[in-house]
């Protein structure tokens, strides 16, 4: 019964005034906060995913610690499809901290798509990624690669932003033309290693990137921290561990250096 009370009131929401629709809404919200039935409340998620209202947002942010997996990954979608900026730390938390994949997965994606939403406009930049340091004791050339890797990944999934071009990195006449900007990544891996407790084996690592113009090589915002991934240690491969830990860093360099100044540039309408 409870299953068809929820339906109608779904279905009604779009066919009422507003004062109406809006106690529907907070009754909804009410469902979401204390239904016992978590395919309730992911039906509660996906109509309010199509409700613009204020009381939404805070509602679905609090969602982002359901008990069930589902509710918590959907609630992260729905953010991302209302733009809700203000979730970003929330999510950018859960893509690091989740320990569902799924749930882990879709604020990544969450997280992905409110950034590009930030960075709107008809300039483009490039963002190319250039050497990297590793000065720890681990990991060789390897670490290094697959963090250039992470970055160039992670850049590239930005709105508006290019991190490749054929035959190398364009001139300063080739990004005129074409009336971009052009920027450089740099940086140092400080540290890598790991750690086995019990049948858990911890990676962590603590980096610094750095943008710079280019060809210009002024530096203008810069990335510093740390993260660690940690699974089972029986079967797990360093160099897949490496991946993910350098993955999770990439992120949250790109969401810090998009934040603190090329989201500017993007939705600046001139090329200086």
């Amino acid at each position: 019964m409870r299953h068809h009370q929820l339906l109608a009131l779904v279905v009604c929401l779009g066919l009422l005034p507003v004062n109406a629709a809006a106690d529907r809404v907070d009754r909804l919200l009410q469902i979401l906060r204390g239904d016992s039935s978590y395919k309730v409340r992911l039906r509660v998620v996906i109509t309010l995913s199509e409700v613009r209202d204020s009381r939404v947002p805070p509602a679905l942010t609090a969602a982002l610690s359901d008990e069930n997996h589902l509710v918590r990954g959907l609630s992260a979608q729905a953010l991302a499809q209302l733009g809700v900026a203000a979730a970003l730390p929330r999510l950018e938390h859960m893509a690091r901290r989740e320990r569902n994949a799924y749930a882990r997965r879709m604020a990544a994606k969450a997280v992905r798509r409110l950034a590009g939403m930030t960075l709107k406009g008809g300039q483009r930049l490039f963002v190319g990624v250039g050497k990297l340091h590793n000065r720890s004791k681990n990991g060789d050339a390897l670490a290094s690669q697959l963090f250039h890797d992470a970055l160039e990944r992670e850049f590239g999934q930005v709105a508006g932003v290019a991190t490749r071009w054929e035959g190398g990195p364009p001139s300063a006449e080739q990004l005129r033309r074409r009336q971009m900007k052009g920027f450089m990544l740099g940086g140092t891996i400080q540290s890598l290693g790991q750690h086995r407790s019990g049948s858990s084996l911890a990676v962590h690592c603590a980096v610094r990137v750095e943008l710079s113009t280019f060809p210009e090589n002024s530096i203008k915002a810069f990335y510093s921290g740390e993260t660690s991934v940690e699974v089972t240690a029986r079967g797990a491969e360093l160099e897949s561990l490496y991946r993910d830990v350098f993955a999770a860093a990439a992120q949250e360099a790109r969401t810090q250096i998009v934040r603190s100044y090329l989201g500017r540039q993007m939705q600046s309408r001139t090329v200086k």
